[in-house]
């Protein structure tokens, strides 16, 4: 019953979307969906290899890891000082009834505006609109990934480009042995955002040892450059994969746009896993590890285009029949795309994984955005 009202919801949704595009409500989101075939066993997969990333090069756009396919709808309702923001996702095979419940709700909040803007009360699944880095990873303490975070958050804005926030949820709450929330300093968490037309810069800090920070730049003309980092202690790792370790996860994504050369762009996303004791992760795919991923794309016009770009993996202590060396290669055909992100993509992808093992995928995916 619940998959069935999910299924209905979500068609409501989607056939009101016309209507609802007015009298202060907002409507966004997007659909993902293809067929990837890997070529060295002859298996089909109708899904699509893809990150959240909107950048128009998209650099680790297809990866290598989990595949799935994607809807999100963005929903915000907002009268006068008060209104209502909610994202329902469904991953992985959406033509499974099974994935359309009612868990997919990503956020789903309430807020006030108070004292003439100066003040914003948040309550519900919260979403961070203010204070989450800005770059790929989009760090933050409440709709970041696989995170549904509920709570309540105050923001303030005490001047033009600056936020702070103070947030109480159940991001890394204790339990007591009745199952009840503890009410302790790991429900806390505040953070900062400061941002005007040159850079923007963020931080935040969970008393359960959880923090992180960003740094964009916008000064330099067709330059786009992102830096952030995310630590988190032993206390904030949820014990879903039979380890519990601290880590450090550190991106950079720069990407250039020669003013010389109309359509061409190119850039160096990377990224970087650094665990506390390797010896508590049971798989070299997810122990400390270097990734570098160069890319680069050129529009023929405003409807076709080439991509290119190529993931190189260093492992730091890989294990005895394992190589600490992985990369995968991919070469693309862009069909309408925009810097949206909506179009066609046939693409072709070669892979080498830590087994030494060798694949072969090709693939053609398709977005289309509300």
């Amino acid at each position: 019953m619940k998959k069935l009202f999910g299924i209905l919801f979500l068609s409501m949704i989607f056939a009101a979307v016309p209507a609802l595009a007015q009298e202060g409500f907002k409507v966004s989101g997007y659909m993902v969906a293809g067929a990837v075939a890997n070529s060295s066993d002859s298996t089909v997969n109708y899904s699509q290899y893809t990150t959240s990333m909107s950048y128009p090069v998209n650099g680790f756009y297809y990866g290598t890891g989990e595949i799935f396919s994607r809807i999100r709808l963005n929903v915000a309702y907002e009268r006068g000082n008060s209104g209502i923001d909610f994202r329902y996702q469904v991953q992985r095979d959406f033509f499974d009834s099974a994935n359309w419940t009612l868990k997919n709700l990503k956020y789903a909040q309430v807020y006030a505006k108070l004292l003439e803007g100066f003040l914003i009360a948040e309550a519900g699944v919260l979403s961070d609109k203010y204070t989450r880095s800005a770059g790929v990873e989009r760090f933050g303490f409440s709709d970041y990934s696989t995170q549904n975070v509920k709570g309540v958050r105050l923001v303030a804005f005490p001047t033009d480009g600056l936020v702070f926030s103070v947030q109480a949820s159940d991001l890394h709450n204790d339990i007591n042995d009745e199952g009840n929330v503890k009410m302790n300093k790991n429900l806390l968490s505040f953070t900062a955002k400061y941002k005007n037309d040159g850079f923007g810069v963020c931080a935040g800090y969970h008393l359960a040892k959880d923090a992180y920070i960003g740094f964009d730049l916008y000064a330099i003309k067709n330059l786009m450059l992102g830096i952030e980092a995310r630590y988190t202690g032993e206390e904030a790792v949820a014990d879903l994969s039979s380890f519990k370790t601290a880590s450090l996860t550190a991106v950079e994504n720069i990407e250039y746009r020669p003013a010389l050369i109309p359509g061409f762009s190119y850039g160096l996303y990377a990224k970087q896993y650094v665990f506390d004791d390797d010896e508590k992760i049971p798989l070299t795919a997810i122990s400390t590890r270097f990734e570098f991923t160069p890319h680069a794309q050129y529009m023929f016009n405003s409807l076709y285009g080439v991509q290119l770009e190529s993931t190189f993996t260093k492992y730091a202590n890989h294990k005895k029949g394992e190589s600490d060396f992985a990369f995968s290669a991919t070469y693309a055909f862009l069909v309408a795309i925009t810097t949206g992100g909506r179009g066609a993509r046939l693409f072709y992808t070669l892979v080498r994984d830590c087994n030494k093992n060798v694949s072969n995928y090709i693939g053609c995916t398709v977005r289309v955005n509300l």
